[in-house]
């Protein structure tokens, strides 16, 4: 099968859906910092799209072509530091976990 990105030198920063609801319970909680301080929720971990494929790949048992359109670089990934020193909250799902976690809801995999 193959899979189509622009560039799989491509950074991102993934974050669990779960990861996600704590950081923003814990913000609901927290009488630390100043009113609508910005946080970023982030793993702070970087992974190329061509590692996200891997990892989607070996977890699946599938094999992927990686077909680029771009030669273009593009990274983005956060530092949640701010959102352990003010919440209290770190990341605590690794990628790969979010992967199956992910893969076990689909219906194929439920049945």
């Amino acid at each position: 099968m193959t899979v189509e990105v622009a560039n799989a030198e491509d950074v991102r920063d993934y974050v669990d859906p779960d990861d996600i609801m704590e950081a923003v319970l814990a913000a609901v909680r927290s009488e630390k910092g100043e009113r609508y301080e910005l946080v970023n929720v982030c793993s702070g971990r970087a992974v190329s799209l061509g590692e996200f494929v891997g990892i989607f790949g070996k977890i699946s048992g599938k094999s992927f072509l990686i077909r680029e359109t771009s030669r273009d670089k593009t990274r983005s990934v956060g530092s949640p530091e701010k959102a352990r020193r003010l919440l209290g909250w770190a990341p605590a799902v690794p990628i790969e976990e979010s992967v199956r976690k992910a893969l076990a809801r689909t219906p194929e995999r439920r049945r």
